[in-house]
């Protein structure tokens, strides 16, 4: 089954093929989706409380008055702002984290320059602060730096890569680390002098914490009183932790999970802490806690270890900062209400963007939170407040995945998927799944990747596959062992054939004709996939091209040159329209899979990497700086039936018929229900089963391949719960 065509092959068609586009002048891209981009980092100014900058990721904003008004203050021409740190007295000088790097401003963010002293190849400087004691910027990741003026560069103070650090509040040469690499487990006092290490707890004193994992830590004022928030995705605490003696022995702080803690340095016995439940205060030491606002009343949800910024002073004692999960909120009452923060903003972060296989306006993005559109992009909402990383729809309007979710109502509600039934060894950490497929046409079907958690014994990854939902689970036959990485791919007219892309130890694609139970290698290539929604033709990409197949990827052809460009995504459209988009352009070629002319449209200005869509009605959707929607590029899908559900169930006629070899079998479903459809010879007896299972309710299309049969009549026979059979006669001619 696999190919003998090789790659030199193909780069000789690539000389000899040359196909013609024609270059349209670029149109105008409109910015679509929701309003306020994520919020990375704020900060308020120490001595003039009133001045706030905020990083939302691709820009800073700068206000004045609180943040009732705010202006852009970055000019740095780099993807990513982080870590702000702004100069204790003067208002002119700030300094950010940038792509990993520290730059700094003397002018209010007018212009920036690279701070000298910090390696351009060593850890990320996202742990950038103003010392408390110094006044002075530190770097607190991995290793330790610290500049010896504003003005200056920073120097390694200590170079053994710890995890996190929590600068002392009394001493300068005191450092507490969460996680030195002698001490994974726990807190330890580092002497940046002379470099010693010595943990600050016994395994012995813990008493109910039965285990200590990475923490964050706060200042308290007090150099003996410290409070470590659970910063781990294995254990769970319940309760923050903290320590009165200096690290000697530690207790629970809260009666609830605590997610995160601020302390008001105005009083060391305050401290607020968010727990899933509610936001806390205790103004004796934790000795008792008051509940200010619950679960119920708080205007944000609880989806991420959050940080609360404070504005502690005599003049705004009461003012906070929260940010949550991207979005941005401020109290000046200490919480009895709520403003959030996102007016000013241009566009949203964009994670991920998908059309909907089922219905021609229907979208989905991921930004902060699960939004969803019903107009093709036209207009917004939020369906889910939990932020999900990618997603991948169905064939059903409703039907969206991520990971391990399942929701079949729009995004609203989630179902999770169960792998105690895999077999795997579960390690102390749970499972470890690096790949989750799930099957557009029956929601049931998922495959994954998955093994116990990495570095621990055994550390094997292997295929799985479930056909309800992980009540059950098998491993199919004739995968790659050893594999980390992958992806899986669904034959839309086909439903027994599937595909898997490997993208480890070579790349290499295999695919499976008996619905995943048995893999045979294809190609030696790790191509990805695309399908078209009407015909037998799929299309294959990689860095070497574009590639076509009429005969399931075992023989690829050149599809189109793209001037020498490499693909990055590819999708079809219902008009069959190829589209791909590349590093500078948008590529696509005519109707009905013509290659012949290829129309170019040059991304100018437009910052993006593989973010893209196209809606079953065309329209373009490109995650820049936002999401951007262009509406008219390309060819709408012809109006259908199959854009409406039935009204009544039906097996409709075989084409063509009579037939020679194969033949399109078309079923109609009101409802969702399980189909069972064989093919019968004039004896009765069973030729073959081209689907048994559940499936959702619409327009269902297969293909029948009688290659191997006599030539004569044959029984096609459709039994769906609920409804009966139907039966169809059809004739194969040789």
């Amino acid at each position: 089954m696999k190919s003998t065509t090789r790659q030199h092959v193909y780069r000789s068609v690539w000389l000899l093929l040359l196909l013609s586009f024609t270059l349209v002048s670029a149109q105008e891209w409109e910015v679509v989706g929701p309003r306020g981009m994520r919020a990375v980092d704020i900060e308020v100014h120490p001595v003039y409380r009133t001045n706030v900058w905020l990083s939302t990721g691709y820009n800073l904003y700068f206000s004045e008055d609180n943040g009732a008004t705010w202006a852009t203050r970055s000019v740095i021409p780099f993807e990513f702002h982080d870590k702000i740190t702004l100069h204790p007295t003067n208002l002119d000088t700030v300094m950010v984290v940038c792509d990993g790097l520290p730059y700094r401003s003397v002018n209010r963010g007018l212009t920036w320059e690279l701070v000298p002293g910090y390696p351009t190849g060593g850890s990320s400087a996202y742990a950038l602060q103003r010392h408390p004691l110094t006044d002075l910027p530190v770097i607190l990741q991995g290793d330790y730096y610290a500049m010896d003026s504003w003005g200056g560069a920073f120097v390694t103070q200590y170079d053994d890569g710890a995890s996190k650090y929590l600068l002392h509040p009394s001493d300068p040469d005191l450092v507490v680390v969460s996680s030195a690499p002698d001490y994974y487990y726990g807190p330890s006092r580092l002497t940046l002098s002379t470099g010693e290490i010595e943990p600050l707890y016994d395994m012995d004193n813990l008493g109910e914490i039965e285990h200590f994992p990475e923490l964050i830590l706060l200042n308290t004022g007090d150099p003996d009183w410290l409070i470590g928030v659970a910063h781990s995705f294995w254990y769970t605490i319940d309760g923050y932790m903290e320590t009165r003696d200096g690290g000697v022995t530690w207790t629970l702080g809260t009666t609830h999970p605590a997610l995160n803690c601020a302390t008001e340095l105005v009083d060391e016995n305050v401290v607020w802490a968010l727990t899933e439940d509610a936001f806390m205060r205790t103004t004796d030491g934790s000795q008792t806690w008051d509940v200010e606002m619950d679960s119920d009343d708080l205007p944000f949800p609880f989806r991420s270890f959050s940080g609360i910024k404070y504005s502690f002073s005599h003049v705004y004692p009461e003012t906070f900062w929260y940010l949550n999960g991207g979005r941005l909120f401020l109290t000046h009452n200490s919480g009895d209400s709520w403003v959030e923060i996102d007016t000013f903003y241009d566009y949203s972060n964009v994670n991920d963007v998908a059309a909907s296989r089922g219905d021609p306006n229907r979208l989905y993005l991921v930004s902060d939170g699960l939004w969803r559109s019903d107009d093709d992009g036209v207009s917004w909402q939020m369906v889910n407040e939990i932020s999900y990383v990618e997603i991948e729809t169905g064939l059903q309007p409703d039907d969206v995945f991520s990971g391990n979710y399942r929701s079949l109502d729009g995004g609203v509600t989630w179902d999770v998927l169960d792998y105690t039934n895999t077999g795997i060894a579960v390690g102390e950490y749970g499972y470890y799944v690096t790949e989750v497929a799930y099957d557009p046409a029956n929601t049931d079907r998922v495959f994954i990747l998955a093994s116990a958690a990495r570095f621990e014994e055994p550390d094997n990854p292997q295929p799985y596959y479930t056909t309800d939902f992980g009540d059950t689970w098998q491993q199919p036959s004739g995968m790659p062992q050893y594999t980390w990485e992958g992806d899986y791919y669904f034959d839309p007219l086909r439903p027994e054939r599937v595909y898997f892309r490997r993208r480890d130890q070579g790349g290499s694609l295999y695919r499976s004709d008996d619905g995943g139970a048995n893999f045979a290698l294809l190609q030696d290539e790790a191509y990805q996939l695309e399908f078209a929604p009407n015909s037998d033709r799929l299309i294959a990409w990689s860095s070497d091209g574009l590639f076509s197949s009429i005969d399931g990827g075992e023989t690829l052809d050149l599809f189109g040159e793209l001037a020498g460009e490499e693909p990055l995504n590819v999708e079809i459209t219902g008009a069959e329209q190829v589209v791909v988009l590349t590093a500078t352009s948008v590529w696509f070629c005519d109707p009905n899979l013509d290659n012949s002319l290829w129309t170019r449209l040059l991304l100018t200005d437009l910052p993006h990497e593989d973010g893209f869509a196209v809606s079953e009605s065309g329209t373009l959707f490109l995650v820049s700086e936002g999401l951007r929607r262009n509406a008219g590029l390309l060819v709408s899908a012809p109006e259908t039936d199959n854009t409406r559900l039935p009204d009544r169930f039906e097996l409709l006629p075989v084409t063509p018929n009579p037939f020679n070899a194969t033949a399109r079998v078309d079923i109609a479903l009101p409802v969702p229900t399980t189909v069972r459809l064989e093919v019968l010879n004039v004896l009765g007896q069973s030729m073959t089963v081209l689907a048994d299972r559940r499936f959702a309710a619409g327009h269902h299309q297969f293909v029948l391949d009688g290659s191997n049969w006599a030539s004569g009549a044959y029984l096609l026979r459709a039994s769906v719960e609920g409804y009966g059979d139907q039966t169809r006669r059809m004739i194969l001619l040789k």
